[in-house]
């Protein structure tokens, strides 16, 4: 089980980076929740319910102001219910042209085979070494 949690997990990421929304959709339970750190200087923190929400605010993606955006794993730590993945938003602003890479800490609830809840941890993912 917790090998099968890994591999959707990592699929909604290689989802993510190829554009295929529906797909990332499809992995998640249609009551999908997203905690966000609670900082309110911060988009997208807080509360978030179902996948489309879910995923803007996970990825923090505006297709508005990125002209590339990647969500890159690096590392997938599991439990037999969750899964915990380090990585790195990349991505180049449509306007500037300017060039980020900024850490993540994500947990991945699973049940019945889909995500059904999501933590953020920005800052976790600084703490444990990962430069920006």
């Amino acid at each position: 089980m917790p090998s099968e949690n890994v591999a959707i997990v990592r699929e909604v990421y290689e989802a993510f980076n190829r554009g295929d929304l529906p797909a990332v959709w499809s992995l998640m339970d249609p009551g999908v929740s997203l905690v966000g750190p609670p900082v309110s200087r911060m988009p997208y923190t807080g509360f978030h319910s179902g996948p489309r929400s879910v995923t803007v605010a996970l990825f923090r993606y505006e297709a508005d102001l990125w002209k590339e955006f990647r969500a890159v794993p690096e590392s997938f730590l599991y439990t037999d219910e969750s899964v915990v993945v380090l990585g790195r938003f990349q991505a180049v602003g449509r306007e500037s042209g300017e060039t980020i890479c900024i850490p993540f800490f994500h947990e991945c609830s699973l049940c019945g085979g889909r995500i059904d809840r999501v933590h953020s941890y920005p800052a976790a993912a600084r703490a444990m070494g990962m430069p920006d």
